[in-house]
């Protein structure tokens, strides 16, 4: 889906209205899910990317979150 059409117009235009119309705890996986169809949109190779790089971030900040409360335990 080219960045400058008429379906990723309606395509932000459908995220942004879900977002906003959703409680709090349903906005970050909202995002997500569209995140992962924008990515699906440029074909399956860009989702093997895109599902790599979320689990490596995901699990590196929750090690860079568990080394931060060892640090302010200890000081």
């Amino acid at each position: 889906m080219p960045i400058i059409s008429i379906a990723y117009f309606l395509f932000i235009a459908a995220g942004l209205l879900l977002y906003y119309l959703l409680p709090r705890k349903a906005q970050m996986p909202v995002l997500l899910l569209m995140n992962l169809l924008f990515y699906v949109s440029y074909g399956y190779k860009a989702l093997v990317f895109i599902l790599f790089s979320i689990s490596v971030t995901y699990t590196a900040g929750r090690w860079i979150g568990r080394l931060q409360t060892g640090f302010s335990a200890a000081g």
